[in-house]
């Protein structure tokens, strides 16, 4: 119970470890690996690679770790969804950043019943552009956010709060390879560039609880990944056959397709 009432209390928790350094390496292998075999397809919005857990198997297998999966489950519950999943990956020496944000402001759900695991698959720093949360910010509700589609902003639309001198608050999140953080759907959070000349690369991955609704779009699509949907309100998806199948290529571009149209909404 310590990791959910200090993420009630908070709005995130770290660090926990999901695996070792050395499968965080093999892991990161498989991405370079298949991040080139897919360079003609559209992965994603802006630099991101959007919903790897259907397209390959590796993630599929590190949305379903039990490590993770058991942290989650201390707070939202025995019945788990996979929303949406996505690698943010920073270049050696890269001016690409996020701006302070809530995620939960873009995706057309109908409460807040959200976690998102933020796993790293390199060390993670204050130098190369670490998570950074504002604790307590998920209790003050949705903020007005402006989108500015600034040049290097990983985020769909350049979206940030309006909010004036954030920063004096915010804490940093360094992570080694292999362990994750925990933040809540309407937590301030951002990162900066990356000031060094390694790579900086996090698979984030949005956990919500069974009895969630898609309230801006007529169909939303989810994978199951513990206990029992009893609520059906989300198209299943099952894992992918093998990495970057034809079937899971369309239906990957179909999904992303759907889910934009909320995104850009």
């Amino acid at each position: 119970m310590e990791i959910c009432k200090f993420f009630n209390e908070k709005g995130y928790y770290f660090p926990l470890t999901a695996f070792s350094e050395d499968r965080a390496k093999y892991y990161t292998e498989c991405l370079f690996k298949l991040k080139e075999k897919a360079k003609n397809i559209t992965l994603g919005n802006n630099a991101q690679i959007n919903l790897p857990h259907i397209l390959f198997s590796f993630v599929d297998e590190i949305i379903r770790n039990n490590l993770i999966l058991d942290s989650i489950e201390t707070i939202l519950g025995p019945n788990l969804l996979v929303h949406g999943s996505s690698f943010f990956i920073k270049s050696p020496n890269s001016k690409t950043f996020i701006s302070w944000h809530q995620d939960l402001r873009y995706w057309g759900l109908d409460k807040d019943k959200e976690v998102t695991a933020w796993v790293a698959l390199t060390k993670v720093s204050k130098e190369n552009g670490c998570m950074r949360f504002i604790p307590e910010s998920h209790k003050n509700g949705m903020k007005n956010h402006k989108d500015t589609y600034k040049e290097n902003n990983l985020l769909t639309r350049g979206q940030e709060v309006d909010v004036k001198d954030i920063e004096k608050e915010q804490i940093f999140v360094p992570l080694l390879p292999g362990q994750f953080s925990l933040h809540h759907g309407k937590i301030l959070h951002s990162s900066a560039q990356n000031n060094t000349n390694q790579y900086r690369i996090g698979l984030s991955i949005n956990y919500i609880s069974t009895d969630m609704k898609q309230i801006e779009m007529k169909k939303d699509y989810a994978t199951l990944v513990r206990g029992k949907d009893n609520f059906n309100n989300f198209e299943l998806v099952d894992p992918p056959i093998h990495d970057l199948s034809s079937e899971s290529i369309k239906l990957h571009q179909n999904i992303l397709n759907e889910q934009n149209k909320v995104f850009y909404k």
